[in-house]
């Protein structure tokens, strides 16, 4: 089973920060680069709107959804009610910076 991390174009650093600094997501060590990967959306609101109504698993995060999934097939089902909404999307590495010294 996978998680997608879905944000907003337009979401505030803080709440990034918030996303990624989660204790439940972030690595006990951080030895080399870290990235985190997110969908990036024009419209959080109608991408939420559009999953559940096409019977995705939504539930919120701190700094947009998340949508629960198993198998490959199901991400592009995922990523298909998106575009199938207008819905502009993304995937970016949502990580600005992170040091472990």
């Amino acid at each position: 089973m996978g998680t997608l991390h879905i944000v907003s174009e337009n979401i505030p650093a803080a709440a990034l920060d918030a996303l990624v600094m989660d204790r439940r997501r972030r690595p006990r060590a951080v030895m080399e680069d870290y990235s985190f990967m997110a969908l990036r959306v024009d419209r959080l609101s109608d991408s939420a709107r559009a999953l559940r109504e096409n019977r995705h698993p939504v539930s919120p995060t701190a700094g947009g959804i998340a949508v629960t999934f198993s198998g490959v097939e199901r991400l592009g089902d995922i990523l298909g009610v998106l575009t199938a909404g207008n819905i502009r999307w993304h995937m970016a590495d949502i990580v600005d910076g992170v040091y472990q010294g």
